[in-house]
């Protein structure tokens, strides 16, 4: 007390409105800034804390629970710049992203011949099959982020939201489900590049149903590639005018209908995945699973199409597709989190040619004119949308931007 009042500055008034200001204009004088730590304490414990006066923080027990309500996503950012980092490190780690993108399209092809190898099953039991490969896992992922302690769970801000947040989960997971319906029944009628060739569009279309529903633009170059697309289309048809029959055949046109319904689902989940971005993944994914599941086993019950597999061969195939989907979209998420979603897109069209070589080193398919021409063309629409998207995800100075521009159109 005598230090005190030897030292008092003429600047510190006592009539403070609190605390607070009161020690933030102690710790300016160089005496008493000196002391005060050790005049501020009871015992050996301070009540107020150095730092958090040259800061003009509050007492130390303010400062301790900001810092455990502190938001974990931050930190969560960084392990996963890190984690990125240490993989580009890797040998070819400049090229992982695109790596994993081709093992994507090598397991889903592989998958879908799995599927087309199976024809004594029912496409709702297939379905049913294969969603399980992603509704066991993300009911454990699920558990684990849905569970953590903290702020930062998988159902932050879903649970108090309103019925739109919900509604868009069960969209995800019926218009997905749909989507690998009308792709296994069009199995039944098509070869397995026709198919793919045509379910594979899914990205041309995307740009027209977000222009609709999420307000975003539309250029010329989109329009002319969704066309060309189209026409790839009505040639995998194989219209009388080009092979000279009397009519369609029927087969093939309930096929590319499938086909088309299947890319008209995938174009929806994919809106609804761009709606559904502020969402936890695990939640997504096991919205996926699980609505997915309700409907195809629903349709199974209503068609009384659910079957048993029959023996160790044909569990060990259904195992198989339930496995390479989950690996497939494994790979998927770690190729979008190493490279932009344009070159994977690019890269994923691969998918085709695959489904290419597939078909005639098992099946002895030899595709035709009508569907390498068809196949083609459309494959060159998503070429030609996948770099687009790279090209717009530049920096606007980038030279490649200003050389291709004409695609930004």
């Amino acid at each position: 007390m005598e230090l005190l009042s030897q030292h008092r500055p003429s600047s510190i008034s006592l009539q403070m409105s609190t605390p607070t200001k009161l020690m933030r204009k102690l710790s300016h004088s160089k005496i008493i800034g000196h002391h005060l730590p050790h005049l501020l304490s009871k015992g050996d414990t301070p009540i107020i804390s150095a730092s958090c006066l040259e800061k003009g923080g509050g007492t130390g027990a303010d400062a301790s629970d900001a810092q455990d309500g502190q938001d974990p996503a931050p930190q969560m950012k960084r392990i996963e710049k890190d984690l990125k980092s240490r993989l580009r490190r890797l040998p070819g780690g400049k090229y992982l992203g695109l790596i994993f993108a081709l093992l994507t399209s090598l397991t889903m092809s592989l998958m879908t011949l799995v599927v087309k190898s199976m024809p004594q099953y029912h496409a709702f039991s297939l379905v049913l099959w294969r969603l399980q490969g992603v509704l066991l896992p993300s009911i454990v992922l699920l558990g684990y982020f849905g569970g953590r302690s903290g702020k930062s769970t998988a159902f932050e801000g879903v649970l108090s939201a309103r019925w739109k947040i919900l509604a868009l989960l069960v969209g995800r997971g019926v218009f997905g489900c749909s989507a690998d319906l009308f792709q296994y029944c069009s199995l039944k009628y098509l070869s397995l590049s026709d198919s793919a060739v045509i379910s594979f569009s899914t990205p041309i279309f995307v740009t027209f149903v977000a222009y609709f529903l999420l307000g975003e633009k539309l250029g010329i170059v989109p329009i002319l590639t969704g066309v060309i697309s189209l026409v790839g289309v009505v040639i995998i048809s194989r219209p009388p005018m080009l092979t000279g029959e009397e009519s369609f055949d029927t087969d093939i046109l309930i096929g590319n209908a499938l086909a088309l319904g299947c890319m008209a689902m995938g174009t929806l989940t994919f809106v609804v995945l761009r709606m559904l971005a502020s969402v936890h993944f695990s939640l997504t994914t096991f919205s996926c699973g699980f609505i997915g599941s309700l409907e195809a086993l629903l349709l199974c019950s209503v068609a009384n199409t659910f079957e048993i597999p029959h023996g160790l061969h044909d569990w060990i195939l259904v195992l198989t597709i339930a496995f390479m989907y989950f690996v497939g979209q494994t790979f998927l998420t770690l190729a979008l989190q190493l490279e932009d979603a344009g070159p994977v897109a690019l890269v994923r069209s691969c998918d085709v040619i695959f489904a290419y070589v597939w078909q005639y080193l098992f099946l002895n398919v030899v595709p035709d004119l009508f569907s390498i021409t068809g196949g083609l063309i459309v494959i060159s629409g998503v070429v030609i949308t996948a770099c687009r998207k790279f090209l717009l995800e530049l920096p606007p100075q980038d030279w490649r931007r200003t050389k291709f521009g004409f695609l930004l159109r």
